[in-house]
Order: structure tokens, then sequence, then C-alpha cells
């Protein structure tokens, strides 16, 4: 998978939808999009918490050339779950995720807040509180 081209938005409903969950707004062209957006009955908001990151740059002892990054990136996200009719909040959790590489990748720092925000979702994903929100209007 290239993660220079990966976005949050997409990270996310790859997480979801392997969790099961129905995601709607995301695929294909801005019109598939927003016309795959307008089944949706629920709309949810991420707001980004403490990203942080401890990187380590490696370099090969030999050569000099770079190896890739390594270390650990951690962040939250406080979510809010609104009707997508309504624009009532119906649910509000937050969830942190953790990821960690102990060997040099390419684009190391950008692929570990994205699997760090990948844990949050799951996090999300599982949170009883979520599943119960998202569950209720299930026979709308």
């Amino acid at each position: 998978m290239s993660h220079a081209n990966s976005t949050f938005q997409e990270r996310f409903a790859e997480v979801l939808t392997d969790a099961g969950y129905d995601v709607a707004g995301v695929q294909g062209s801005d019109y598939e999009a927003e016309f795959d957006r307008k089944r949706a009955r629920y709309i949810l908001r991420g707001d980004l918490r403490a990203v942080n990151s401890d990187l380590c740059r490696r370099r090969s002892w030999l050569t000099g050339s770079s190896e890739g990054v390594s270390g650990i990136g951690s962040l939250r996200v406080d979510w809010a779950v609104y009707d997508a009719v309504t624009g009532r909040l119906v649910h509000r959790v937050t969830t942190t995720g953790v990821a960690r590489k102990d060997s040099g990748v390419p684009q190391g720092d950008v692929l570990l807040i994205e699997e760090a925000f990948g844990t949050a979702v799951e996090a999300l994903g599982a949170d009883p509180g979520f599943r119960a929100a998202v569950s209720r209007g299930a026979g709308r």
C-alpha cells in the first residue's frame, strides 16, 4: 500500500468497512461521493487532538543513505455522531490510537500517524455506545 496518496478519509472508510459498517461518501469522483453521501443515516465528525510522534530517521552506517523512518506515533480523536436528517447529536466518544515501527520504512512518519489513526477508528467501531447509536436507525 502506498502511503504517499493515502488520506484519513480513505483509512477511516477502510477500517470501518472491514469492521462491518456501511460507509458512505468516500468512493470515486466527487460526484459519486456526493450521490453516495445522500444515503447516509449518520454524519460522523472526528477532530484530531494530541498528535505526537517520536521519530528516528534511519541512515545506513556504510553509505549514509536513508533507510526510512521508525518510531512511535500517537493521537487522540474526539468523535461526534449526528443524525443525518435532524442534525441531532446521537453519540460522542474519544478514542486513542498508537502505532510503532521498529525498523525504518519509507514515509514512516506519515505511516505512523495513519496507522495510529486506524487504531483510533478501530476503537470507535468497537465502542459499545457508537455501535448502539448507529444501529438504532438501521430500520429507517
